[in-house]
């Protein structure tokens, strides 16, 4: 459920939102490996790495369906990024940003980190944010997959598309499958390459780390009763469409040791 609100409540959302969100967070001089350190927690990595919507900032909760109460998770601008240490189970997000909301749910495991893309596309008024989750079961396919019979029976086992185009010469066709977060190019009746669709690892790591400073509460204070409202009305609809097709599980996480080698 991605509901999109009237151009007045957007634009009054947008103007609440980023006149005080952005006093919430902190430059942190971090990086990733200097904050994910525990085998025993799981992280979550917000990250927002375009510079669209520059005037606008999207809030993060984490909230528990069907009780009160919420924790705040950050508050993005263009590039950057928020690393949530929290502990391996169920938990839910809501994002607040614009002219619509969104929310995901992400089931972690112990020594993982998950990364989340909060993409933002330009509305009518303000903003439209949206989750985009990276997996890694995308990037271990990634690996897996090339040199395998690109037949009928393995596009349609992952569901992968034909990609047309007007002008190509490479030989080869290409197909993407957004159930996997991959696009291939098969040639000769194999798969010759493969690559991820959307934004990798690199993109999604490299933005500018944010720290929650002392002005958190405040503004929760201040925000949590529109936001547990709009969580509300959503979250049944949203829980019918299989969480907004949006969820990942705990296998979709990286392991600590292989970001913190890429980081170091």
């Amino acid at each position: 459920m991605k509901k999109h609100r009237t151009f007045l409540a957007a634009a009054v959302s947008a103007v609440l939102a980023t006149g005080c969100a952005n006093s919430v967070t902190t430059v942190s001089e971090k990086n990733t490996s200097q904050v994910v350190t525990s085998k025993q927690a799981s992280y979550i990595v917000f990250s927002r790495p375009e510079f669209v919507g520059a005037a606008l900032t999207n809030t993060i909760v984490e909230f528990a369906p069907g009780a009160d109460g919420m924790i705040l998770v950050t508050a993005l601008r263009p590039q950057s990024k928020a690393i949530y240490k929290t502990t391996p189970g169920e938990h839910y997000f809501y994002m607040d940003g614009g002219e619509n909301d969104d929310m995901i749910k992400i089931d972690t495991a112990p020594g993982r980190i998950y990364y989340v893309h909060t993409s933002v596309y330009m509305g009518l008024v303000a903003g439209r944010f949206y989750f985009k989750p990276l997996s890694y079961q995308s990037y271990e396919m990634k690996r897996a997959i090339p040199g395998k019979a690109c037949d009928e029976q393995f596009l349609n086992q992952y569901q992968f598309e034909p990609i047309h185009k007007d002008y190509d010469f490479s030989g080869g066709q290409e197909y993407d499958a957004s159930s996997v977060g991959l696009t291939i190019e098969c040639k000769k009746g194999l798969v010759s390459k493969a690559e991820i669709s959307g934004m990798g690892l690199n993109e999604l790591d490299e933005p500018g780390l944010l720290e929650m400073n002392e002005t958190k509460d405040a503004y929760l204070k201040e925000r949590a009763d529109s936001f547990q409202s709009e969580i509300l009305e959503d979250y049944p609809d949203w829980a019918k469409e299989n969480f907004g097709g949006d969820s990942m599980g705990p296998d979709d996480g990286f392991p600590l040791s292989e970001v913190v080698k890429h980081r170091t």
